[in-house]
């Protein structure tokens, strides 16, 4: 009878016991639960466009042109999950079908951007699907433009190094986004590559505050893709290199960067086996109320895709700054210029200047005048 009770005492105790370990983890875990809630943030972005379309004889719109296709639809939802130093985020589209002027490879609908990253102040990992720059872009750039219907993202790892204050190291692996072709190892190439920049300012500290800033950067990139041509013997690593620099001086400054692309057989150039060289250089000075800028560029052979075979606004690994005005004037900008990969060389210098107010031109609050031009031409191919 005494050992039933004592087992009976020993039953209860434990019950006790259990219930209590679980109250407390209960408790524990509501705390990190509201915790985790309360340092998580979700952000998001959304945008719908749409086209109405009817036949128009006499503007060469026909039912057989529509084809059956009366209304163009793009939208898309962009989400940002972020807890502390982690992140992550997707990007739903739809295009259904795409609206007129837009490339017809685009409808459909999916999560075309997926993405993670976890950033420190030193380093930054992220892997999915992530948008990059090397100095101007000659060598690498991809990027988004929601109303051109454009989007290169690279679709693979990314690493940030910032080891000392001053120096940023970059390195990049993966595939570009092509409308929503999945990835073939005998379709589109890999893209890698390696970026490393200096400011000195920030490394010396003897340059803190001195009349001189400088800043050095190098790039290097390589695509590969397998060479699938009966009829060509097409390299399948394709390097390009580039060096820059930014140098201030007092109220000057001047930029410049020069790369060098190993020759890449394409749609583009027809085929030609021929070393690529871009170049840019710009110049500004700016004081109260004016300010000058001068750009030069000379670009040769330097269409840089991931897959040789594609002509159109398609996989283009790197970014040829345009060098005209950018028109806010339907006139002006009805034709506007296209950068020319095989071959262009030009100018453009600009002139912004204050009117100062209370002056019988600058009126009241004063007026700004600004005075742009520019030209481009061929080069000889050689």
């Amino acid at each position: 009878m005494n050992n039933h009770w004592w087992f009976i005492k020993i039953q209860l105790y434990m019950k006790k016991t259990l219930l209590t370990i679980t109250a407390i983890l209960a408790i524990g875990i509501s705390l990190n639960a509201q915790e985790f809630l309360e340092k998580s943030e979700v952000h998001g972005s959304f945008e719908t466009d749409g086209m109405f379309y009817q036949a128009d004889n006499d503007l060469g719109i026909t039912d057989s042109l529509l084809n059956g296709k009366n209304f163009g639809f793009n939208a898309f939802a962009d989400i940002i999950y972020t807890l502390g130093d982690f992140s992550a985020g997707f990007r739903y589209e739809a295009y259904a079908p795409p609206i007129a002027g837009f490339d017809s490879r685009l409808e459909g609908q999916g999560f075309p951007y997926l993405w993670a990253t976890y950033a420190t102040e030193k380093y930054s990992f992220t892997v999915g699907n992530f948008y990059e720059q090397f100095g101007n872009g000659l060598v690498l750039r991809t990027y988004q433009e929601w109303t051109l219907g454009y989007d290169n993202s690279i679709n693979g790892v990314r690493i940030i190094a910032k080891p000392v204050k001053g120096v940023i190291l970059k390195g990049v692996y993966g595939t570009q986004r092509f409308f929503w072709n999945k990835w073939d190892k005998n379709g589109r190439g890999i893209v890698k590559g390696m970026d490393a920049e200096l400011n000195f300012n920030d490394v010396f500290a003897s340059m803190t505050d001195s009349w001189l800033s400088l800043t050095l950067g190098g790039s290097a990139v390589s695509k590969y893709q397998v060479d699938n041509d009966p009829s060509l013997k097409l390299p399948q690593n394709v390097g390009a290199f580039a060096g820059r620099f930014n140098v201030g001086v007092g109220k000057f400054n001047f930029t410049s960067e020069y790369a060098q692309k190993i020759n890449d057989p394409s749609a583009i150039n027809n085929y030609i086996y021929k070393n690529g060289q871009g170049f840019i250089l710009t110049g500004s000075y700016s004081t109260a109320g004016l300010g000058l800028f001068a750009m030069f560029k000379r670009y040769d052979n330097m269409s840089y895709k991931s897959d040789q075979s594609v002509s159109g606004n398609a996989l283009d690994i790197n970014y040829l700054p345009a060098l005209t005005e950018d028109h806010i004037y339907m006139l002006a900008s009805m034709y506007p210029y296209a950068t020319q990969a095989n071959g262009e060389i030009g100018f453009q210098f600009q002139v912004n200047y204050k009117i100062p107010k209370d002056t019988w031109i600058g009126g009241k609050y004063g007026t700004g005048l600004s005075i742009n031009f520019s030209q481009i031409n061929d080069i000889d191919k050689q």
